[in-house]
């Protein structure tokens, strides 16, 4: 090959390189003067035309976001080939490209000079070999070849103490540094790490000797007499200082009802303000304890922070807090209280007891839940735990899960029976089994005729809840109807607040319920004499009873007719039926006929009878 450039070509020799290389190698090598490069057969780039390289970071394809001269966080290079060893600041004077993944913080742009103006670049987070080097923010030197130019830089540093706040004397000899172990020795009077002050009032002074080597050099000389190197003072090694200030802790017990009590400051020395005691106190209820903080100065001569020698200066007081009884001051009760007896408990102010934690005070508010007992919570219509608590939200229960009152937001229960408007009687409230005017029954009437029976609580007929279905129930069981509603049960639609639900085994009927007892006045007969009565049936039924039975009660037994409706007074007990529009006004006159002799042959007195009666 004719041309072969040296370290500083002309234009003019370039020039003829690229001619030649373009006329004799391939006829697809071009050359683009504006940008430098000379491109190969297949697009590559093979070598430039001129002798600098500059190099670019930023952000995006033309480089005019985050245009920067270092990688860190950049996601694109731009390079620009002039013979200007000035880089340009100008983001369209570069050719960029995309690095995959960005430069992050970790890699780098390493590059090798290889001659005739040619140059590889690798983004890497180490050095590819030996022969590449990191960019370093400057043009890049084509015509210098990057193999056997990588450096090595370390900055030895001897130390030396003085009594006087003078630099020492520079040493008058070198020592020679090892680039492989990283050694080196220092001159005499020196040492190469900082040796310790023996004396108060002594200076360390240092000397640095930056060293810049090819990495294959395996010493350098360290130039200790280089008055360019500049003696420095480090550090000064002190006198030793006065002791710190100490701190003191003074207390006193007074009243609760004592203003907040006084102290002298400072005081002469480490003594204590009169009055007040070293150590603390006992304390008993109605009384406080204070205590203040003292900083005591032991030097003769200097002041610290304030505090002049020998003297302690105090601060505060703050009432301490004292594991005890509390009160307040317009307390009036006893001293303690006692819980069992309302008289100690005073008529104003309030008393916290330690031991029991017992509070006793007019009146309490809270934002949250009030609670006590173990874990007590409402759940559904009835609790759990046991106790009682009251919630923000208006909830609350009392007992415990088995017999408790609760109320859950909707409905109050008790014992988780729901206690509704229909259950308000003139005596009070009673749960949702009870039933007009009368609490539970010892027995129900079924079919005409009374039998032992179980109350299992209250039925929403509305919602069917409890959920009861035709054919199937517990036996001579029975429910109270607290909601009204359509659930059919056996033929049965129409149940109305106060019925009760009852299971014979086989289907759901309508029990009959005490609605009234009216009183009889017999005079002295025989047997088979007719009494005639008006009774206004459908007053005593409410409004609402269709049906009305009457049985005679005497002598504690209760007797029953056959189970047969009887429209005539044949027989005794006697009962009475409406049809619906018969009720009229709802007063009726009927008959009761005596049939049989009591003891003996006549029956004498009031006699009493239950109205009983079921919505149809």
């Amino acid at each position: 090959m004719p041309f072969l450039l040296d370290g500083n070509p002309t234009t003019s020799e370039i020039s003829d390189a690229v001619n030649y290389l373009l006329s004799n190698f391939d006829t697809t090598y071009t050359a683009d003067s504006t940008s430098g490069q000379v491109i190969g057969p297949t697009g590559q780039v093979v070598g430039y035309l001129y002798k600098y390289i500059s190099v670019k970071y930023a952000d995006n394809f033309d480089g005019s976001l985050n245009f920067s001269n270092t990688p860190t966080g950049r996601l694109y290079y731009g390079i620009r080939n002039s013979n200007d060893s000035v880089e340009s600041t100008n983001p369209a004077d570069y050719i960029w490209r995309k690095v995959t993944g960005g430069f992050g913080t970790t890699k780098f742009l390493y590059y090798e000079t290889t001659g005739g103006r040619q140059i590889n670049f690798v983004v890497s987070t180490t050095n590819p070999t030996a022969n590449y080097l990191v960019d370093d923010g400057t043009s890049i030197d084509l015509d210098l070849l990057t193999a056997g130019r990588g450096r090595q830089i370390a900055y030895p540093t001897i130390y030396k103490w003085t009594t006087a706040n003078t630099a020492p004397a520079r040493p008058s000899t070198t020592t020679i540094f090892t680039w492989a172990t990283a050694s080196y020795t220092a001159p005499s009077g020196w040492a190469t790490t900082p040796p310790s002050a023996t004396s108060t009032d002594y200076y360390l002074w240092a000397i640095t000797v930056p060293l810049s080597a090819n990495v294959n050099d395996l010493t350098s000389v360290c130039d200790w007499t280089n008055t360019s190197y500049a003696i420095y003072k480090l550090v000064a090694n002190g006198s030793s200082g006065e002791n710190g200030l100490s701190s003191i802790t003074a207390y006193l017990v007074q009243s609760q009802a004592s203003s907040t009590p006084t102290f002298t400051t400072p005081t002469t020395g480490a003594t204590i303000p009169p009055g007040w005691v070293g150590t603390a106190p006992a304390v008993s209820v109605g009384q406080v304890m204070w205590y203040i903080q003292g900083r005591y100065n032991s030097s003769t001569t200097v002041t610290i922070n304030g505090v002049a020698p020998n003297t302690t200066a105090w601060t505060g007081p703050i009432a301490a807090s004292i594991f005890q009884d509390i009160r307040s001051d317009n307390w009036n009760g006893s001293n303690p209280p006692i819980s069992g007896n309302p008289s100690t408990w005073g008529t104003a102010g309030y008393y916290i007891e330690r031991t029991s934690g017992s509070s006793y005070l007019n009146n309490l508010y809270a934002r949250g839940t009030l609670q006590s007992g173990s874990t007590p919570a409402v759940s559904g219509t009835t609790m759990t735990g046991s106790g009682g608590v009251i919630n923000s939200t208006g909830t609350f229960a009392l007992g415990n899960s088995s017999t408790n009152i609760s109320f859950n937001g909707s409905q109050m229960t008790l014992n988780g029976n729901v206690v509704a408007t229909g259950n308000i009687v003139s005596n009070g409230v009673t749960n949702a089994g009870s039933f007009a005017g009368n609490l539970y029954p010892l027995a129900v009437v079924q079919n005409n005729w009374a039998v032992s029976s179980t109350y299992y609580g209250g039925w929403d007929a509305n919602s069917n809840s409890p959920f009861l279905s035709s054919g199937s129930g517990p036996l001579n069981g029975y429910y109270y109807c607290y909601i009204a509603g359509n659930t059919s049960l056996n033929g049965i639609s129409n149940w109305y607040l106060g019925d009760l639900p009852f299971f014979d085994g086989s289907v759901w009927t309508k029990a009959w319920q005490t609605i009234a007892t009216i009183t009889v006045n017999f005079p002295e007969v025989t047997q088979n004499v007719l009494i005639n009565a008006a009774i206004n049936l459908l007053a005593l039924a409410g409004g609402n009873t269709t049906r009305v039975k009457v049985v005679e009660i005497y002598s504690g037994a209760v007797s029953y007719d056959n189970g047969t409706y009887h429209t005539s007074s044949t027989v005794l007990p006697f009962l009475y039926s409406f049809s619906g529009a018969a009720i009229g006004s709802g007063t009726r006159t009927f008959q009761l006929q005596i049939n049989q002799q009591v003891g003996s042959s006549y029956v004498v007195g009031n006699v009493s009878f239950s109205i009983l009666g079921v919505k149809r």
